[in-house]
């Protein structure tokens, strides 16, 4: 059963900026998604028309799930700062329907307890993220949206939430936008890939792998390469350095050999080649730098 299926789904602001264009997926039930990409690519527009904060303005949206089994997490927690967090708990627990033992639970797995009469705007960032994340989840919905969930939190944070989502929530369909790669090709099925508003990849990890993985190849130096010559490779050959000493290549505009030979001609020391990439921080990187 398909929770979220979008048909060329599009946003364009009223100052004429496309903030998301021809978006194309399909969300089955209980399929947890991680939604990547870099600043400004759109994550958080998509995650506000999906959770209908916002309205599309071309495309199609279908959403298998009443809005009031929906639940979204802002970025900026979405949380009334001159309430206790008692009481910030009670709306939501209110707005949802929750049962007690809901609010019972959240409150004992995300440590919540000492501070339920305190004001929000007077709890750390990261405490202020642990509330919005237990206020959003404690109808238990069925439909989960949570843009930076692990931001401003400490690894017991993170821990929490990571519980929370393959327990308390482990019939819910899940879309999480973060920066953190490792974490999300971990806790999700399916990774959604955003830059400049338009979807690059919506499939597994294991086909991200399969169909990126050996498109790539990376080589490491024994020193530092000059500032001119990672120009010259950028320009001529779409060299991506990410350091000094480390540069992947597309096979699409050099191959292996070549790059080998042209390297050791302007007199650089080849440490190591990696002819395909196995990392997801790679194969990510690569692909938005391709893309651009």
């Amino acid at each position: 059963m398909d929770i979220i299926n979008c048909n060329r789904l599009g946003k364009t602001y009223k100052n004429g900026k496309e903030a998301l264009r021809d978006i194309e997926m399909r969300i089955r039930q209980r399929e947890r998604v991680g939604l990547i990409g870099p600043m400004g690519a759109g994550k958080t527009t998509l995650l506000r028309v999906l959770a209908g904060v916002l309205d599309s303005t071309s495309g199609i949206l279908q959403i298998g799930v009443e809005k009031k089994e929906t639940a979204y997490m802002p970025a900026s927690n979405g949380l009334i700062r001159t309430l206790t967090v008692r009481d910030n708990i009670k709306i939501w627990r209110n707005a949802f329907g929750a049962s007690s033992e809901n609010v019972d639970y959240i409150i004992e797995n995300l440590k919540l307890e000492r501070i339920l009469d305190k004001e929000i705007r007077h709890l750390s960032s990261g405490m202020r993220t642990l509330v919005s994340f237990g206020c959003t989840i404690v109808g238990k919905p069925k439909l989960v949206l949570l843009d930076e969930p692990f931001v401003h939190l400490d690894v017991s944070g993170c821990l929490k939430i990571e519980e929370m989502l393959q327990t308390f929530l482990k019939d819910s369909t899940i879309i999480i936008s973060s920066h953190d790669l490792e974490r999300m090709e971990e806790a999700s099925d399916t990774l959604l890939i955003l830059d400049n508003g338009k979807q690059i990849f919506c499939d597994t990890t294991e086909k991200l792998k399969e169909i990126y993985g050996r498109e790539f190849f990376v080589i490491y130096f024994q020193k530092n390469i000059p500032k001119n010559l990672q120009s010259n490779l950028q320009v001529q050959y779409g060299g991506n350095f990410v350091d000094s000493s480390t540069v992947y290549f597309s096979k699409k505009k050099i191959s292996v050999d070549q790059a080998k030979k042209l390297l050791i001609k302007e007199g650089c020391n080849i440490k190591e080649i990696q002819e395909t990439c196995s990392e997801l921080k790679d194969i990510y990187l690569n692909i938005i730098c391709g893309e651009r």
